[in-house]
């Protein structure tokens, strides 16, 4: 059982909402135009897009839509763009009160960070004021505690069918199930918060890899990208010397799922390595001394003899390394 403090959705923090609409369509809505926020959570998360995400038990949410978005640049995605442009405050009025069921609602923070609120929810109007009530749903349960609940299970190599590298500095590339040999990861029974819903955060464990000679159709993202092969991938892993720190901040998994090509996608957050207080020391003095100090690294990567690659993660990656090492002696 995973856990973590329950979100909080309120209007002063929001500079901007998403409205969302079954299928797919959504409009923005304006700091200026969310006049209150009241809504109690369940308990339970739902697994939604790489992440979790909380649900609505009840509660609302009151809007008075401007004819004109004064942040237009918010953008929206709908059926009939030009009588949105035409008719903004009528159209997102009648598309929530008459034609669509809503969703799931975005609140936006000042850094461009949004909290994602799942959902079901009904329209009505008293003068200039959209209400939007949320219905419960009992299947849900329980929505009385101060912390939100998933039930999830470990990881194994057989349910992995792929695996994306999201590295500090931007870069990424992939590896296919082929090509992992073991998987064993540790978490931490706290979610986390990420940029827009919450995550699983890697404690600590190991991946060991063989990456195939080419594979026509791996997905990548490095800076030197022209005519890339296998041994790029692994001094981009490993460096030059086949030993060092890596800077992975993120594992994006695809695992096996219902049918046949059909995945299920999570992102699973990775820590610096270090103590909390040796990275905010090294930030500190890169900070004072105006230079380059600090360098994320997330744990150790080793190239064997036979090509194989050892990734270890958390505060005894060293450690693990050493221990791992020897068995490939």
């Amino acid at each position: 059982m995973y856990t973590v403090k329950k979100a909080n959705f309120s209007k002063k923090k929001a500079e901007y909402l998403y409205v969302f609409f079954e299928n797919g369509d959504y409009v923005s809505i304006g700091g200026a135009e969310l006049i209150d926020v009241s809504v109690n959570l369940y308990d339970s998360l739902v697994r939604h897009n790489d992440g979790f995400s909380a649900v609505a038990e009840s509660g609302y949410i009151e809007l008075k839509i401007n004819e004109r978005d004064p942040e237009t640049y918010r953008g929206c995605f709908v059926c009939d763009p030009i009588l949105y442009d035409d008719c903004r405050k009528e159209y997102i009025e009648q598309r929530c009160l008459e034609y669509s069921c809503i969703t799931e609602i975005w609140f936006f923070d000042k850094l461009n960070w949004h909290r994602e609120l799942i959902g079901n929810f009904k329209a009505e109007k008293n003068g200039d004021i959209l209400r939007l009530v949320v219905i419960s749903q009992p299947q849900m349960r329980d929505a009385s505690s101060d912390k939100h609940t998933i039930m999830l299970g470990d990881i194994f190599k057989g349910d992995v069918c792929c695996l994306d590298f999201d590295f500090e500095n931007g870069e990424d590339f992939m590896v296919f199930d082929r090509e992992i040999k073991e998987i064993v990861l540790e978490f931490d029974k706290k979610l986390i918060t990420g940029s827009s819903r919450f995550h699983r955060h890697l404690k600590s464990g190991y991946i060991k890899l063989k990456l195939k000679k080419s594979y026509y159709r791996r997905a990548h993202h490095l800076f030197n990208d022209k005519h890339l092969k296998r041994k790029d991938l692994e001094r981009r892993l490993c460096g030059k010397k086949g030993f060092s720190t890596h800077d992975i901040c993120h594992l994006n998994i695809d695992y096996h799922h219902a049918a046949y090509d059909d995945t299920l996608f999570e992102c699973i957050e990775v820590d610096d390595m270090r103590p909390d207080k040796e990275v905010a020391r090294l930030i500190k003095k890169e900070d004072e001394d105006n230079g380059f100090v600090y360098c994320f690294e997330s744990g150790y990567s080793k190239l064997l003899k036979d090509r194989t690659i050892i990734l270890t993660f958390g505060n005894n990656a060293k450690k693990l390394m050493k221990e791992l090492c020897k068995h490939n002696d």
